[in-house]
């Protein structure tokens, strides 16, 4: 028998983990010939990708994935005592410092970046305000 210290946040997981993709619905998605197919293809499957553009640009299907992620990060997050958010903030900055030298070894080894920059850093703020706002609202509550 597994002690479960937070069963609320087991059950949680469970079920958000029911919504991901499938291993099939993978397959199908790699079948799929253009963009335009994978994106309707999405958009059946999930329902946040119901209002993505039949073509968008490749910063908007990011920015809509983290979006995603920040959301059930929040999910947990609520559920969590004070002192496991601590443990739990330091993650999300490991997180942010391995984003941050991700795009950092892509500048220095010349690798070519195929967005415009100001949406890159429009995403990228975006997404660090985002993972931010989880350790000031813990240092505010």
């Amino acid at each position: 028998m597994i002690n479960i210290r937070y069963p609320a946040i087991h059950a949680k997981l469970n079920g958000m983990y029911a919504q991901k993709l499938k291993k099939v619905q993978f397959e199908e998605l790699i079948k799929q010939n253009s963009t335009r197919q994978v994106i309707a293809l999405l958009k059946s499957f999930h329902e946040d990708f119901k209002e993505l553009e039949d073509t968008p640009r490749r910063i908007k299907i990011k920015i809509l994935l983290d979006d995603i992620l920040i959301r059930d990060i929040q999910k947990v997050e609520r559920l969590l005592k004070a002192k496991d958010k601590e443990v739990f903030y330091q993650f999300i900055c490991i997180y942010e410092i391995k984003c941050l030298k991700s795009a950092l070894r892509k500048l220095v080894s010349g690798s070519t970046i195929n967005e415009p920059v100001e949406e890159v850093k429009n995403w990228t703020n975006q997404l660090f305000q985002n993972l931010r706002r989880f350790g000031t609202d813990q240092k505010m509550g």
